[in-house]
């Protein structure tokens, strides 16, 4: 699976001059589902448009979770958007 990034607009403005690309590759498909604990693993491509001097690269993950209670009555979902 290839995520695109989704920055602000000034943090767009300022990764469209630096980057021709990036992007970011797990391991898991096309599909990944991830649980608690787990390794995720994966690669990042990043294709400069010109010489860059980089200290460090974070990477800040969204998701979201949905947990079915099987002992309640209706199997109602609780759903939880995780930031």
């Amino acid at each position: 699976m290839v995520v695109a990034r989704s920055p602000s607009a000034a943090a767009a403005s300022m990764a469209d001059s630096l980057f021709e690309r990036f992007e970011v590759e797990f391991d898991a498909g096309t599909h990944p589902v991830f649980h608690g604990g787990e390794l995720i693993t994966g690669s990042l491509k990043i294709q400069l448009k010109k010489e860059v001097t980089i200290n460090a690269i974070r990477i800040q993950f969204r998701g979201r979770a949905v947990y079915l209670d099987p002992k309640h009555p209706t199997k109602e979902a609780a759903e939880k958007l995780m930031i």
